[in-house]
């Protein structure tokens, strides 16, 4: 069984579904929460993240009154403006310092979860080899055709992990060898490469992202 859980579909439902403002005539500085995000409010000229005040003069990023003309997704539109995010190309994005902060502090609410039920956390590589992918017939383009592939220059082909599940199969052979053993919760927040004809949904669905993935072996 695998769950996944892509960070960026959090910040943008965070971002677009849940502004809220206070009461503009209560006292004190008035503030405009994102409470989808825990830790990150604005007030007046300056931000608190994670409890820490940094100014917003300290940023290098900048807000921007328009998104860039070739961006369609509305997610992407406002997370570029607001200067979260910088798009490279198409289904391709740069976390700049404020959407990495907010990406970061839902992995900690995230990793708190996953360890609470016994999940155990790992860093799977991105390059993968294709043999085991060979052995379920999904490194073909006929099965799965949002592969990114590069040569070896000592000659062979490698693809860039679009998922998981052939790797860690494999892997856990040599760790289980008895119902004992079992159940294994392994996860990960781990950057995957899919080849997608249309990058077209801004982050919700792109050509690189970061991904939260657990692979459970058991014996049901």
């Amino acid at each position: 069984m695998m769950v996944a859980v892509c960070p960026a579909t959090v910040v943008v439902l965070a971002l677009i579904n849940t502004l809220v403002c206070d009461d503009p005539q209560a006292r004190g500085p008035r503030f405009l929460g994102f409470h989808g995000v825990q830790g990150l409010f604005f007030a007046q000229n300056s931000f608190f993240l994670y409890n820490k005040a940094m100014h917003q003069s300290q940023l290098f990023t900048k807000t921007r009154k328009e998104a860039p003309s070739d961006e369609i997704a509305k997610n992407a539109q406002l997370l570029i403006r607001a200067g979260f995010i910088h798009k490279e190309i198409a289904g391709v994005y740069t976390l700049l310092p404020l959407g990495l902060r907010v990406i970061n502090k839902i992995q900690e609410i995230i990793r708190k979860e996953m360890n609470s039920i016994g999940g155990q956390e790992m860093f799977l590589t991105v390059l993968q080899d294709k043999e085991i992918w060979e052995k379920t017939n999904r490194f073909s383009e006929d099965k799965m055709d949002i592969w990114f592939k590069t040569d070896l220059k000592s000659g062979g082909v490698l693809g860039l992990a679009p998922t998981h599940e052939e790797p860690i199969t494999r892997m856990m052979t040599n760790h289980i060898s008895s119902y004992k053993h079992l159940p294994v919760y392994a996860y990960q927040f781990q950057t995957k490469f899919r080849n997608e004809i249309r990058a077209k949904s801004g982050i919700i669905r792109g050509r690189e992202f970061s991904m939260k993935d657990l692979y459970s072996f058991d014996l049901d």
